[in-house]
């Protein structure tokens, strides 16, 4: 389609996909898509409706901090505009760096032969808690926003009003 470089498109998405630190299932996952259709989005198949662009497009804009507007930024051949304040790439870093392995673990919990279900029901806990996060490190609206956002060293373990938090979700979702 003239104007149109799904290529660069796909390109992109794949560049900012690996800056984050996700893999395509974990894209995927996060936009509720399938791995197979971030795939292609990343070999820059032309959609069957060209020139409209599928929602999917915007769904994975939305999980690498674009703006909607982006997506035809991009097809036209320039650069995406990112969300939010500076220091939201650092941020959704952080998101997706500790969303990973959780997602790897309701895979290895599949594997072991965890009930369905209940991986179904922690994988989308997951990520609709990142996104949940994403969306809270780009707005100017978020409450406590950025000056609540203490990151943590790996390691360092989980800060004590943190951890209450957490045992509490966890005796709740039981």
């Amino acid at each position: 389609m003239p104007g149109q470089d799904w290529k660069h498109l796909g390109a992109v998405i794949k560049h900012d996909r690996r800056r984050a630190r996700m893999s395509q299932a974990d894209l995927a996952a996060a936009a509720g898509l399938s791995t197979r259709t971030v795939g292609n989005y990343e070999r820059g198949r032309v959609p069957e409706s060209a020139p409209v662009v599928p929602d999917g497009y915007y769904d994975i804009a939305a999980v690498l901090g674009w703006t909607r507007a982006s997506v035809e930024l991009v097809l036209a051949g320039r650069e995406p505009e990112l969300t939010g304040a500076a220091e939201r790439p650092a941020i959704q870093d952080d998101i997706n760096s500790l969303a990973a392995p959780a997602l790897r673990l309701a895979d290895m919990a599949r594997d072991m032969g965890a009930p369905q279900e209940l991986v179904d029901r922690y994988r989308l806990a997951t990520v609709s808690l990142a996104g949940w996060m994403s969306s809270q490190a780009t707005s100017s609206q978020a409450g406590l926003g950025l000056a609540a956002y203490r990151p943590h060293a790996l390691g360092e373990g989980v800060a004590p009003d943190d951890a209450e938090r957490i045992l509490r979700a966890f005796e709740e979702g039981e």
